[in-house]
């Protein structure tokens, strides 16, 4: 199995620090499936919902800056598209990285899109 379809497997504790760390994102979180990356779905406490997404830490840094290109040349191109849209962390990087356990794993906030 290739080493990036494992995602990390992180206490809740671990990520909710990271999360209000580095975006200041606290509130109600709800794990979601990823094949890749460990993702919850935060509720924060004016009721908006992001996605966190912590990316596996084989994912080369390439595909994980390219997915973050992407979703924001289709924000500017046509933001009347029903995709989610990256929110920048506190420092303004809209996909830091973080140690742990001394691996780098880059992380993303999006807006959280319901539906199936």
């Amino acid at each position: 199995m290739l080493d990036t379809l494992k995602p990390p497997s992180f206490s809740l504790a671990t990520l909710q620090d990271i999360a209000l760390e580095h975006y200041g994102i606290a509130g109600d979180w709800r794990p979601l499936e990823g094949e890749r990356d460990q993702n919850h779905r935060v509720t924060d406490s004016n009721g908006n919902q992001w996605v966190f997404k912590l990316c596996n830490a084989n994912e080369p840094p390439a595909i994980v800056h390219c997915q973050a290109e992407a979703l924001n040349h289709i924000a500017s191109t046509d933001p009347s598209l029903p995709v989610p849209r990256l929110r920048p962390c506190l420092s303004g990087n809209l996909v830091p990285e973080v140690l742990i356990d001394g691996a780098a794993h880059h992380i993303m906030v999006l807006g959280y899109l319901p539906g199936e």
